[in-house]
């Protein structure tokens, strides 16, 4: 069992390259108006991208005065949150009493599925809330279920 749980872990590590290594090299229009707003702090309160730009303002924070890329920069973030959806996702299916094994099959397809693969190597605004319905489930198990 501990070596699955190791396995559990490198799984997550690939993704994240995955993820990180191989971004969309063709971003969409919205990709694009999301990077843009951020990058000049215009319309960071967007009410379509509510939560994405100010937390992707502050995420680029930084990299943008040590003259990074913000596109670039916001595909990382949705990398990161990609793959902490996923951790999200192990530790859901942990509480539901699956085996490790299963837990590791269903996070290798969620992981390859074409809407995560998208949106996670994209700038896209999918991801985020996403991962907040996850970790909200997780805390609704959470309540339901305590240990």
């Amino acid at each position: 069992m501990l070596s699955r749980n190791y396995l559990s872990w490198i799984i997550l590590i690939l993704f994240l390259c995955l993820y990180l290594f191989f971004p969309s090299g063709s971003s969409v229009t919205d990709a694009w108006y999301s990077a843009a707003s951020i990058k000049y702090k215009a319309e960071i309160f967007d009410p379509h991208h509510l939560l994405y730009n100010a937390l992707g303002y502050l995420f680029c924070y930084l990299p943008l005065k040590e003259g990074f890329d913000v596109l670039g920069s916001l595909k990382v973030l949705n990398a990161l949150f990609a793959v902490a959806g996923l951790l999200i996702v192990q530790k859901l299916l942990r509480k539901l009493d699956f085996s490790e094994i299963q837990v590791i099959i269903i996070t290798s397809l969620s992981g390859l599925s074409f809407a995560i693969l998208r949106y996670a190597t994209e700038n896209e605004t999918y991801i985020v809330p996403l991962f907040f319905a996850l970790a909200a489930s997780y805390t609704f198990l959470n309540t339901l279920q305590p240990e």
